[in-house]
C-alpha cells in the first residue's frame, strides 16, 4: 500500500470501528451520522487526496454514513446479527471471528453466490469468479473481514464507481445509478433480480440522516 493510501485507510477504519462499537452498545438499528461528522470530514479530505479529487463546495460528509446504511437496508442486512457485518447471502450468519471473508457459497434463485457482510460483497471461491473483496482489500492492505474493513471497502467502491462526490453533495439518485451495477438490490440494477423502489431507498437514506440536494 502506498503512503498516500495510508491516511484514507486509517480514517476509514477508525470511523468504521467507532460506528460498530456505538451500534453494538446501543443495540439498536437506528444509526446517527452526527458522532462521526468530524471523522467523515477528515475521511473526505483523505480520499480526495488519494483519488486526485478536491473537496466540493457544500458537501456533507455525514451523507457517506447514511449512504452506507441505505445500502445495508437495501441488501437486507441492516440490524441483522452484528448489524449486518456477519450476514451471509440468504440471511444466515457466519462466525469466523472476522478473520477473513467467509466464502460460504449459497445456491440462490439467481445462481451461486458467496456475498457476505453488511454490504454483501463477493470474494473468489470454488464456482465463484467475482473477486471484488479480494482485489479491493489487497489494494487497501486489509488483512481481515472486520466491520471496519467492510466499511473501508464499501467506501472504496463509491470512489471506484465515481459516486463518492455525488454522495457528499447529496446527488443521491446519481450516486445510486453509478453503484447499481455493484449492488443488485438497488433500483436500476442490470441483473434482473428484485430491486427496491427508488422512493423507498431514498427514504431509507434520509431516515439515516442523509441530505438530498
Amino acid at each position: 500500500m502506498s503512503d498516500s493510501a495510508a491516511p484514507f485507510l486509517v480514517l476509514a477504519l477508525g470511523a468504521a470501528a467507532l460506528l460498530y462499537v456505538t451500534n453494538a452498545n446501543a443495540n439498536t438499528q437506528a444509526s446517527s451520522a452526527d458522532p462521526f461528522a468530524g471523522l467523515l470530514d477528515n475521511l473526505n479530505s483523505a480520499t480526495g487526496s488519494l483519488f486526485g479529487m478536491g473537496n466540493s463546495n457544500g458537501n456533507n460528509p455525514a451523507n457517506v454514513q447514511a449512504f452506507l446504511d441505505m445500502i445495508s437496508m437495501s441488501e437486507g442486512t441492516y440490524g441483522q446479527g452484528d448489524n449486518g457485518y456477519n450476514v451471509v447471502v440468504g440471511g444466515s450468519l457466519f462466525d469466523n471471528g472476522y478473520v477473513d471473508h467467509p466464502r460460504i457459497v449459497v445456491q440462490t434463485q439467481y445462481g451461486r453466490s458467496d456475498a457476505a457482510g453488511r454490504y454483501q460483497i463477493m470474494a473468489a471461491a470454488p464456482g465463484i469468479q467475482t473477486n471484488t473483496w479480494d482485489w479491493i482489500s489487497a489494494k487497501l492492505g486489509l488483512t481481515d473481514f472486520s466491520p471496519a474493513s467492510q466499511d473501508a471497502v464499501a467506501i472504496y467502491i463509491l470512489q471506484w464507481k465515481g459516486a463518492y462526490t455525488d454522495v457528499l453533495n447529496g446527488n443521491i439518485q446519481s450516486a445510486i445509478a453509478k453503484v447499481a451495477g455493484q449492488w443488485a438490490s438497488l433500483p436500476g440494477s442490470p441483473y434482473g433480480q428484485n430491486t427496491n423502489n427508488l422512493d423507498a431507498v431514498l427514504g431509507w437514506y434520509q431516515g439515516a440522516g442523509g441530505a438530498i440536494a
